[in-house]
This record gives structure tokens, sequence and C-alpha cells, in this order.
């Protein structure tokens, strides 16, 4: 409550930050809580939340990504959105899914699988603040890429991968020898204008 001097009286307190502080204090100062206990569940918490969050981009990503793939069935795009060469032209897909399994096991979802017959499109959206994309999230793509392409026994594999942070110069070096795909935020929100779109918010 915010006690207002002007008439003695107290109205609701709309800051969310003033609020969690008096939340933490009245658990310590008020109920005796211990002080390090408080502050450690606290941060696991925000910690929790701040993850949380970034699943979320991360999945908004994801469905720009098949929103893009889905309008532009039929056509051709530019390769530079994907850093590659050559235009190429999207297939028209039997089906476009998102967080596909595998499989039982930990780190066996697709963020993407469109399905095309004897070619098929998986690809990966990082969506991590302060974090850039390295090699070892690309081969982890790479190996879920070879069990769609034995399974679906496809004939040519797109393999694409969003990072809004960027790349690694190491990632960068790795992608073209593997033939990959790759997008930043600037890309995609051109590829979004491309097939007519809206662009990526501001998170």
């Amino acid at each position: 409550m915010d006690y207002l001097e002007l008439g003695g009286w107290f109205r609701k307190v709309k800051d969310p930050i003033l609020l969690e502080f008096l939340k933490v204090w009245g658990r310590i100062e008020v109920e005796g809580k211990n002080e390090g206990e408080v502050r450690d569940e606290l941060q696991q918490q925000y910690q929790s939340l701040k993850k949380k969050m970034s699943d979320l981009k991360g999945y908004l990503a994801e469905v720009y990504m098949a929103q893009i793939l889905f309008n532009a069935q039929r056509q051709t795009l530019p390769g530079h959105y994907f850093h590659v060469a050559n235009e190429f032209e999207v297939p028209r897909f039997n089906f476009i899914r998102l967080r596909e399994r595998l499989g039982p096991g930990a780190g066996s979802e697709i963020d993407l699988h469109g399905g095309a017959g004897i070619e098929q499109w998986v690809a990966e959206s990082k969506w991590r603040r302060g974090h850039k994309v390295g090699i070892g999230d690309l081969e982890e793509l790479l190996d879920k890429a070879e069990v769609v392409k034995r399974e679906r026994k496809a004939e040519l594999m797109r393999v694409w991968f969003f990072s809004y942070e960027g790349f690694t110069k190491e990632a960068l070096e790795f992608m073209p020898k593997h033939g990959m795909f790759w997008s930043t935020k600037e890309d995609l929100d051109g590829l979004l204008d491309y097939v007519k779109l809206r662009r990526l918010p501001k998170l």
C-alpha cells in the first residue's frame, strides 16, 4: 500500500518491483525467514521465468519460420536471406510441423519439420539474449536432419538455422561446408517482408 500524507489514506501500489521488494522484506522482517534462503528462492523464480521467456521467444520465431515456408510454397526465394549463393524454389509442403519429436530421449525434438516427399526441411530457432549459436548447436541439428533423411528416404535435405543473436565465427565457417541455410534477425525480417508477413516483434 502507498500512504498519502495529504488526506492520510492508503492506495494500492502498482509498481511491480516495489511490490516484489515488499514481499521479500515481509518474509524476512515480519515472518522471520532466513535472508539467504529467501534470496535463493527469489533467484530461482526469476531464473525460471527468464528461461520460460526465452523458450516462448524461440517458439514465436518457429511460428514465423513456419509461416514463411507456408506462404512461400511454389515460390522462388532469394538465397541471400539464407546465406547461400543461388535462389531456390520452395516446394509445396504436405505438412509443416512444430516441435516434432523424433524419439523418446532428451534432445530429440525438431523445432520445425516440413515434408514435401523427397524434399524435407528441418529448422531450429534460438532466441537467446547475449548468446550466439556455436558449432555444438549446429551439429545437433545436422544429427536430427540425418534421422529425418533416413526415415523419410529424402533425396534433398534443407537444414535451416535461425539465431536472433547471430553465430560465432567458428559456426559461420562451419555452416557453408555442410550446406546449411542460416538466418539472423535481419534476414528473417527481410523474408517476412518478402512474403508479405508482419516483422518480428521487438522483445
